[in-house]
């Protein structure tokens, strides 16, 4: 648990997710209980660890529904899932439902989670997309510093529309303009 500690407190990257590229961030839980939401984690392995294993929990979850053929389009989409109705279209007209599924992972009790802009487009332009949160992950590591996530409980909303109510900026990009001074440092 000390491991787990000083990678959450001494780490020196910054958190993914702040170029509002669709990179997710991930957060283990705020020490002390605090809000219940996700807190940035500057260490890239644990961010990673929770996200890979958020994305098996729910890929699994809608594998097993036999329902839907379950695509991990994360690498090159602003959401992490495609979901492909295997039931019939009633007409040739009808085309099979697509559905896209933002999945977030944490440590934390999930009361709040991390989303990138692109993330709120894409949600609230597409015809139907689920929020996928898995939360209370358990996070361990080993001798060899390897780290294993288990555990978690699953909260879904669908369909899922970003509300500006339910937003809180946390960080903007500012385009410095041209002028001002330049020196060289010391």
């Amino acid at each position: 648990m000390l491991e787990l500690l000083r990678h959450l407190y001494y780490a020196d990257s910054q958190p993914d997710g702040a170029t509002g590229t669709g990179t997710a961030i991930v957060a283990l839980a705020q020490p002390g209980g605090g809000s219940g939401g996700q807190v940035p984690v500057a260490d890239s392995r644990f961010r990673k660890a929770i996200e890979d294993y958020s994305m098996r929990v729910i890929m699994d979850l809608y594998c097993d529904t036999k329902m839907w053929v379950v695509k991990d389009v994360s690498r090159y989409s602003s959401w992490d899932i495609e979901l492909i109705s295997k039931i019939e279209p009633i007409s040739k007209d009808d085309v099979a439902e697509v559905v896209h599924v933002e999945v977030k992972g944490t440590a934390s009790a999930g009361a709040s989670v991390f989303l990138t802009r692109n993330e709120v487009v894409a949600a609230r332009e597409f015809s139907r997309t689920i929020l996928a949160i898995v939360h209370g992950i358990k996070v361990v590591s080993d001798a060899e510093k390897n780290l294993t996530c288990s555990g978690g409980m699953i909260k879904i909303h669908d369909p899922w529309v970003p509300a500006d109510e339910h937003l809180t900026v946390k960080q903007y990009s500012y385009d410095v303009p041209p002028g001002g001074t330049t020196q060289p440092t010391t």
